[in-house]
């Protein structure tokens, strides 16, 4: 009876074991996601932890790379060279109700999951005229958090 209950107790260890290894590996692997993920893009990289000191910095990042007047056929280009896209992530959220695709805005989002406890985005809107120069452009990050 006593070797039973002792291979019952290694058994349960074993499984705990693996559990806590399975647990491990997974933090391990979305905090180095997360890491390969903001490095991607330095606009977005480095942000303070507030988030409304961070929108503010995030802003002034883009607008002092994308002046008024400059090409927005380049501001596109960097933008998704950065992992931008204009496919966002949380079509459900405030910022985009339905899915509904808005023009000349782009997303930088770590997908859903990626940012737990928070859902985080980055945004970027532009106007243009007829020459593709930037007329207008605002930045957006927002996060949403348990």
């Amino acid at each position: 009876m006593g070797k039973i209950i002792k291979y019952l107790l290694l058994s349960i260890a074993a499984v705990l074991g693996l559990a806590i290894a399975s647990v491990v590996v997974v933090f391990a692997y979305l905090a180095f996601d997360e890491y390969r993920f903001v490095w991607r893009s330095p606009l977005a990289a480095g942000l303070p932890p507030e988030f409304g000191v961070a929108d503010s910095v995030f802003q002034k990042r883009v607008r002092e790379r994308f002046p008024l007047g400059s090409s927005a056929v380049e501001l596109v280009k960097e933008l998704e060279r950065e992992g931008f896209t204009s496919n966002n992530a949380f079509g459900d959220s405030f910022w985009q109700r339905d899915a509904v695709a808005w023009p000349n805005t782009l997303f930088l989002t770590p997908g859903p999951g990626w940012s737990f406890p928070c859902r985080l985005v980055w945004i970027v809107v532009w106007n243009s005229d007829a020459a593709a120069q930037i007329t207008a452009i605002d930045a957006n990050y927002h996060g949403i958090c348990l």
